[in-house]
């Protein structure tokens, strides 16, 4: 009777949201195992839930940091406006205020590509679809989405032993973890710093490096580069622009694929990615 009072007891704490750890349980016996069985069910339960409420403070936070992020050009397109609508301005003064706010406007635009990014990821809606694709074409492409930003702080990106290779990949998803890696690199190497691409075919991979002389990566951040809304602490990460979604999604892609992604860094010489994209025809 004590057996059924005890197992009851559990059943009626775990439909009141306490899932905290039940005694395990020596003895043997049905009753025993049944309240074994509940012991594993509220430990898992509990899992889920830390696991639920820290994701919880992960997206707060985020939402948080783009709220904030939204104000500013908000703000300053709002002021500019009024500035417009007064009148009174030259030539030069309008076609330069007309000129920011379409500055400010691209950066709202990013700030929504970045949330409409982050659904996509935790929702799961990545759907990845293989064909064989000219695997140097995606890189290209992806270059491509980064060669202006590049330009504007006279980065070279140097390309070497790119050769075309049939593989089956999703071009729009690879092309997409590709120009994530090459942003990052940009936003995090100083004005006339340099890129290196490289391509080799392996065995059963072909590995793609892509190489930067910034700001590199502190050792205790080298964890956590991959982790959800992960940014650097310094002063410099904190002042480029970004989610922190990149290499997170960038990873999930290539994994999906049954590629990867590795990194070797060392803060204040830059680092090196390693993207691995497989031969295997599936």
């Amino acid at each position: 009777m004590k057996k059924l009072e005890k197992v009851s007891f559990d059943i009626d704490r775990i439909m009141d949201g306490d899932y905290s750890t039940i005694s395990n349980i020596d003895e043997e016996g049905i009753l025993s195992r049944l309240e074994s069985q509940f012991c594993q069910m509220s430990r898992r339960l509990q899992l889920s839930i830390d696991s639920i409420n820290i994701e919880k403070e992960e997206v707060k936070s985020l939402v948080t940091d783009i709220s904030h992020q939204i104000r500013t050009p908000l703000a300053s397109i709002k002021m500019f406006n009024s500035l417009l609508i007064e009148g009174g301005l030259t030539k030069g003064e309008k076609e330069e205020f007309l000129e920011r706010v379409k500055d400010e406007v691209e950066k709202l635009e990013w700030l929504a590509n970045s949330l409409v990014k982050i659904s996509t990821t935790e929702s799961g809606m990545i759907q990845i679809k293989k064909e064989k694709e000219d695997v140097k074409q995606t890189i290209l492409e992806a270059v491509n989405g980064v060669y202006l930003e590049a330009l504007e702080k006279n980065i070279d990106i140097n390309m070497s032993n790119l050769e075309s290779i049939y593989v089956y990949h999703d071009f729009r998803w690879t092309k997409e973890a590709i120009f994530n890696i090459l942003d990052n690199a940009v936003k995090y190497t100083d004005e006339n710093g340099q890129i290196n691409i490289s391509m080799e075919k392996l065995e059963t991979y072909i590995k793609i490096d892509i190489e930067d002389n910034g700001i590199g990566i502190p050792s205790k951040d080298i964890g956590k580069i991959f982790d959800r809304f992960y940014r650097g602490d310094s002063e410099k990460a904190k002042k480029a622009e970004g989610s922190g979604i990149g290499l997170y999604l960038a990873r999930n892609i290539l994994e999906e694929q049954g590629g990867g992604l590795i990194v070797s860094s060392e803060e204040g010489q830059g680092s090196k990615f390693t993207i691995l994209i497989t031969l295997q025809n599936y």
